[in-house]
């Protein structure tokens, strides 16, 4: 019986003569049966009585209904925040295990579509991994065969039965390329990169062999850490944006967003980044990390060469792969010459060298495919 029956019940109880102990027991089944009809049976023997007690007994059993509600009431809370809680907490696993793709800046955009246009897109096409190694083992160095035989011992930590391949591309000096993988991650891999690479991501983890540089845009993945693997150590991200540059002499780190870990070869020294840090990888088994302006080694990434007081050997080693000319030398003072400044990466060689002379007032020329400084 709900309480503004009993609000209607006052009014009808204003006339008429009735024993309390009687109204109790009518009042006591029509509580326990709660439904229309006994409420209107009730109604009809009490009205055109009175009772002195009638109002006390009305005052009571709204007391004791109320004191039922009351009773009630936390076990709808209850049930609505248990509602509540699996809901949310549906919610923050969908959240936590999905996996996101990277959303491309616009600056990286307009670099991928200048790119394309000025020729300098080229990546030799995704092939299975025994077409992509090395056919000349016979004719390499120690240092090279060792370099290789990395290679071949790493591909197995990509390699599992559910793949349908593990693939690898190229690119040579003067070109690069954007490959996505199939998570949505993109790798934008610098002239002279080779990138090996599942075609599907199966396991705990997304694991790519770098053997060169690259910029990895990340696609969020918090339940497999994305790790890539180089001769020198490992870099183990979620998902974020950092570039290594990975090569037989050096291999450094820079983060740029996010965060990430990097762990030296086959131990298991640990070292976090932070945004704005690179990791340099010592030839002694040490990581080394400092504060850095990052700009100077990513912005690659975007179509700019940035130069923060580079010997001049160092900047014309970076420009004669990018540009495809070798470099010669005239004066071993030219070599002491520094340079600061920015280069536009997709700009033809001209305007480049022009712009180096200026900064340095050394003589720079092209000729039989030769950039000559004096």
């Amino acid at each position: 019986m709900q309480l503004h029956e009993f609000d209607k019940l006052k009014e009808l109880m204003v006339q008429g003569e009735i024993d309390a102990e009687e109204l109790r027991q009518r009042y006591d089944i029509a509580s326990s049966i709660d439904d229309e009809r006994a409420m209107q049976q009730l109604k009809e023997k009490c009205l055109g009585n009175e009772s002195d007690n009638a109002q006390e007994e009305i005052q009571e059993r709204e007391y004791r209904l109320q004191s039922t509600h009351n009773r009630r009431l936390p076990l709808y809370a209850i049930a609505a925040a248990v509602a509540l809680f699996i809901v949310g907490g549906l919610f923050w696993y969908r959240q936590y295990t999905a996996v996101t793709p990277p959303v491309l800046s616009q600056e990286t955009l307009k670099a991928m579509q200048m790119s394309k246009e000025s020729g300098h897109t080229e990546g030799i096409s995704p092939m299975p991994l025994t077409a992509a190694l090395h056919p000349q083992k016979s004719e390499e160095s120690d240092a090279e065969a060792s370099h290789e035989a990395w290679i071949d011992d790493a591909i197995e930590i990509i390699q599992h039965p559910a793949n349908k391949a593990a693939m690898s591309v190229d690119t040579r000096n003067g070109k690069e390329y954007w490959l996505t993988l199939s998570d949505g991650t993109v790798v934008h891999l610098n002239n002279g990169t080779r990138v090996i690479y599942p075609e599907h991501f199966v396991g705990e983890s997304r694991d790519v062999i770098l053997d060169g540089e690259a910029y990895f845009m990340v696609a969020k993945d918090r339940r497999h850490p994305f790790v890539v693997h180089t001769l020198a150590g490992e870099v183990k991200v979620y998902g974020t944006e950092f570039n290594v540059s990975a090569h037989q002499q050096k291999t450094e780190v820079v983060l740029v967003n996010g965060s990430v870990s990097v762990t030296l070869g086959a131990t298991s020294f640990e070292r976090m980044l932070q945004p704005g840090q690179m990791a340099t990888f010592g030839a002694q088994g040490t990581i080394y990390v400092e504060d850095v302006d990052v700009e100077p080694y990513v912005a690659w990434n975007t179509g700019t060469f940035v130069f923060d007081n580079i010997p001049m050997q160092q900047l014309m080693d970076v420009l004669s792969k990018w540009y495809g000319f070798e470099v010669v030398f005239l004066s071993s003072d030219a070599w002491e010459k520094h340079f600061t400044g920015e280069i536009d990466r997709y700009g033809s060689i001209k305007p480049t060298l022009e712009a180096i002379s200026q900064v340095t007032g050394l003589s720079l020329r092209v000729s039989d495919g030769k950039i000559i400084i004096e």
